[in-house]
């Protein structure tokens, strides 16, 4: 649940993939500092953090990529850590098969959780306006 709460700030997170590649990044933050990130996003990760892990995890998530995107899983899965090893003789792909009810059923699912992280998002923005609001007015009557 704090994962949702985090990705939902994150205003970069437009899709269930987006959402899938920042849970990652969050969870691998973890296992790599043995702390949880407390904001959406961070530009400091501790020197500790073995130098292939520390570029995944600032191409996930530091504040650039927030805003300029972050990468697919594609371009995670293409990443040097993430290929087989070179003693590996065959790579074999897991196919998942599906009937077509299952297949509505989550493509029902995905539309929800969509709707609802926009949704999500929108309102998370409007608070933020509202106490920037809030705090401009104090600011305004103090000054008086």
């Amino acid at each position: 649940f704090r994962y949702r709460n985090l990705h939902v700030q994150h205003g970069g997170i437009k899709s269930t993939l987006d959402a899938d590649v920042y849970n990652f990044g969050l969870v691998l933050y973890e296992m790599a500092t043995g702390t949880e990130l407390r904001a959406p996003t961070t530009d400091v990760i501790p020197a500790t953090v073995p130098t292939p892990i520390r570029s995944i995890l600032e191409s996930i998530l530091s504040s650039s990529a927030q805003k300029d995107g972050m990468p697919t899983l594609d371009d995670l899965i293409a990443d040097i850590y993430f290929t087989p090893s070179s003693l590996s003789t065959h790579h074999v792909q897991p196919v998942l098969k599906l009937s077509n009810k299952h297949k509505q059923a989550i493509g029902v699912a995905v539309s929800t959780y969509e709707t609802s992280l926009a949704s999500d998002q929108k309102a998370v923005e409007a608070l933020r306006r509202q106490t920037k609001a809030l705090l401009r007015t104090q600011t305004e009557e103090k000054k008086r």
